[in-house]
């Protein structure tokens, strides 16, 4: 859904994150919301810039990206991610796709969902 406070949520782990001693260079947030962000447009796109801001970062990396459904085929980028580097990674969206029962085979399983509700309609 829409406008429930996903972004929010997302906000709060990286305050969390933070608040645990973990550098700012180690954290990398991108918000698709956001025009600075609008050249991510596919996995490739992801997946270059992720690789090039954390190249000189040493131990655990942490990649925040909201409204993920924006990026074509970004579950490619994610797993390889997974895949090879210290990276946590949590990601917010609000299309039909994350919802599926598909997600779990995209991500190899390798995830944990929250579902945030709306309080009222």
């Amino acid at each position: 859904m829409r406008r429930v406070g996903k972004s929010c949520l997302l906000k709060l782990v990286i305050e969390e994150t933070l608040s645990n001693n973990i550098g700012k260079d180690k954290i990398l947030y991108i918000n698709k919301e956001s025009l600075e962000y609008d050249f991510i447009m596919n996995y490739k796109d992801l997946y270059d810039y992720v690789k090039k801001r954390f190249r000189n970062i040493k131990g655990p990396k942490y990649l925040f990206v909201d409204e993920i459904q924006e990026i074509d085929l970004w579950e490619k980028a994610v797993t390889s991610f997974f895949s090879q580097e210290n990276i946590d990674i949590f990601i917010t969206g609000s299309n039909a796709n994350l919802l599926s029962s598909e997600l779990p085979t995209l991500l190899s399983g390798g995830y944990v969902e929250i579902p945030v509700c709306s309080l009222g309609f």
